[in-house]
């Protein structure tokens, strides 16, 4: 019986492990990573279209320097903007579920058209007005900015939903996981106490039997 205990409590150990394992992947090697990769990525981009408003609504009293400032500042935002969703994106793209089967509700699609659409919108912004030339689109460049964003809003999303399903799916093996334990411990403690009473019951009737005799 002993025995039997020490291995449940293995096999529950081990289970547990695993649940620890999936929930550090799911969680935070994969969502909170790539989420907070994402959220910078969008704060770049903010920066970059904030750098390039400067340049183009106050340009008349800006120094050649500061000029030359924000244009770096621009290009450089850019650039990140680029990488960090890339980076996000090359963290999950092996998850099936939050790259190819989780489903944006708004936009109806995954997260790996939204990434093709945000890699078509980003090009189109880049390329609709340039900051050096003051040539270009305006209109055209920020009408391409907010579809973008809204991209990477609903890359977020789909992260958040991920979430939501990956804690409930763990939830749930954690309560499966304990009611497997209170039932085979309730099955172990019930045989305990039968096989003691069939002990008990023989010990009697032998010191019964003694006795009579």
């Amino acid at each position: 019986i002993m025995l039997i205990l020490i291995a449940l409590l293995i096999f529950f150990d081990y289970t547990a492990n695993l649940i620890q394992d999936k929930l550090q992947k799911a969680l935070y090697d994969e969502l909170y990573q790539s989420s907070t990769i994402l959220l910078s990525a969008d704060r770049d981009f903010y920066q970059a279209s904030v750098a390039e408003q400067e340049l183009f609504f106050d340009e008349e009293n800006l120094s050649d320097e500061k000029k030359e400032e924000l244009i770096a500042t621009f290009k450089e935002n850019v650039d990140q903007t680029k990488e960090r969703v890339k980076q996000a994106i090359d963290n999950i793209v092996d998850n099936k579920v939050i790259y190819n089967q989780l489903i944006d509700e708004t936009a109806g699609k995954n997260m790996e058209q939204l990434y093709t659409d945000f890699q078509e919108d980003m090009k189109r912004w880049e390329d609709a007005y340039n900051i050096e030339t003051k040539e270009g689109d305006r209109s055209l460049k920020t009408s391409a900015f907010e579809d973008a964003r809204n991209e990477l809003d609903l890359m977020t999303q789909i992260f958040e939903k991920y979430s939501e399903i990956e804690a409930q799916t763990i939830r749930n093996s954690v309560d499966k996981m304990i009611i497997a334990f209170t039932e085979t411990a309730t099955i172990i403690i019930v045989g305990i106490v039968l096989f003691s009473i069939i002990v008990l019951n023989k010990k009697e009737k032998s010191i019964t039997k003694i006795t009579e005799n």
